[in-house]
């Protein structure tokens, strides 16, 4: 009683000796397996770890930095315009942001945070009688924050509105030697 098919040893071939041939095969096809898929998903990770940081607006990511307490996470507005590769216009990024605390206190804190961080003051920064204003450069972004009092006339400012502009650095930063870095002109009229 044969069957069709079925496979029979050779003349002079070993059972024993074919079986753990191709349980080796088997086993080496598994390793190579589980090897492709371990490769896979860290080239997986790897790129969706660098889309994030390939893509993401490196002003953005200045001004993410600022975390004062005073600053109501929930109020944050942001807008850009311009190109970011600087072609035609540079561009500038605007975040706006209510405080909790008045507005003396609100540089106070907003000049701390900044300073720590590396962020050093740029030259004169004029600003109308009620408005604060720092003008901070770091690397190659410069760092404008203006702090008004949030309120109308005859209430007590609690409150204040911060304003925050990125945009590139005129020149190199205070106390590196470099030539200029590309900038547009920012006027802003409140």
């Amino acid at each position: 009683m044969s069957h069709r098919g079925a496979w029979r040893p050779s003349r002079g071939v070993d059972l024993r000796a074919e079986l753990a041939r191709q349980y080796r095969r088997v086993r080496r096809l598994r390793l190579a397996t589980t090897i492709a898929a371990l490769v896979g998903l860290s080239v997986a990770g790897a790129v969706t770890v660098g889309a994030e940081r390939w893509t993401r607006d490196p002003g953005f990511a200045v001004l993410d930095e600022v975390t004062v307490p005073v600053l109501e996470a929930g109020t944050v507005r942001d807008t850009a315009w311009g190109n970011r590769w600087c072609i035609g216009q540079c561009r500038v990024r605007e975040r706006v942001w209510l405080s909790t605390a008045a507005a003396p206190v609100t540089v106070a804190a907003l000049n701390d945070d900044v300073t720590d961080r590396g962020w050093r003051p740029v030259g004169s920064c004029a600003s109308p009688a009620d408005v604060s204003r720092l003008c901070l450069q770091r690397d190659e972004f410069r760092l404008e924050m203006w702090v008004a009092p949030n309120c109308d006339a005859g209430e007590d400012c609690a409150r204040a509105t911060v304003t925050a502009l990125v945009r590139q650095a005129t020149g190199p930063a205070p106390g590196v030697s470099g030539s200029a870095v590309r900038s547009t002109l920012l006027v802003r009229a409140s």
